[in-house]
């Protein structure tokens, strides 16, 4: 009988123990992470105004307000070779906010790049400056030279500036990609690097995602230069998306 019973402890607190531990692994893994970016821009001003750009983060419902790096990226439409960057400011409250003045009429195209709890996330708003550009042809023409830009308008591409590149030294190259301001994951994604400087040789390389909708590759570049590189893209549902930047290697 003393058999019985203490088999029948052991049982028990068997069960207990598995009980406690489907119970952390609903807690911990139940909920995926999730970043959300709230970006606020007016839908207008008057050249010369100044405006508040204003992105509130916050993850899986909670503010964050220790988020690694937010930066604002503006660019007037047909000119992204041409963009700015502008640090925020954190105002601790989950909030991070910059001023941006207009000084020519147009429509312009601002990123909120969003750093935070190993995630990134680039909402992109637009705000019409002085007269709105409203010829067809004109736009029609912005569109055939930046179709790599928003062939798809819910697919966005941001080339990451790996700073100063230095001959012989492994460089991290690296995008972030998104559709619908979510980060875009499993796409197929290859870079094409050239300098005809150097060489007709075109080298490709296949990225890495190591975070989702973060794709990078390590290269190592063998003279110095002004080096092309573009970014191949592409889905299993179609998606077909490709741009081209510049890097110049000390």
């Amino acid at each position: 009988m003393s058999k019985i019973f203490k088999t029948l402890i052991f049982i028990l607190l068997l069960a207990m123990t598995s009980s406690c531990q489907n119970t952390d692994t609903s807690t911990n893994f139940g909920e995926p992470p999730h970043l959300s970016v709230d970006f606020v821009v007016p839908d207008s001003a008057n050249t010369g105004d100044t405006i508040e750009l204003i992105a509130t983060v916050t993850y899986n419902g909670k503010i964050v307000n220790d988020a690694d790096k937010i930066t604002f990226e503006m660019w007037q439409e047909g000119r992204k070779e041409d963009s700015t960057m502008i640090e925020s400011v954190n105002n601790g409250d989950g909030s991070y906010t910059a001023e941006m003045t207009f000084q020519q009429d147009g429509i312009y195209n601002i990123y909120a790049h969003v750093t935070a709890k190993d995630l990134h996330s680039m909402p992109q708003k637009s705000i019409t400056v002085g007269k709105s550009v409203n010829d067809e042809s004109e736009n029609e023409e912005v569109s055939k030279d930046h179709n790599h830009e928003a062939s798809n308008e819910k697919f966005s591409m941001h080339f990451t500036n790996p700073g100063e590149v230095n001959l012989t030294e492994m460089t991290k190259i690296m995008v972030h990609l998104q559709m619908n301001e979510k980060p875009l994951e499993k796409a197929m994604v290859r870079y094409e690097i050239w300098n005809y400087a150097i060489s007709d040789t075109h080298y490709w390389i296949d990225a890495e995602e190591l975070i989702p909708g973060e794709y990078t590759i390590n290269y190592e570049f063998p003279k110095a230069g002004t080096y092309t590189i573009q970014v191949h893209v592409e889905n299993n549902h179609g998606l077909h998306e490709h741009d081209t930047f510049k890097l110049k290697v000390n």
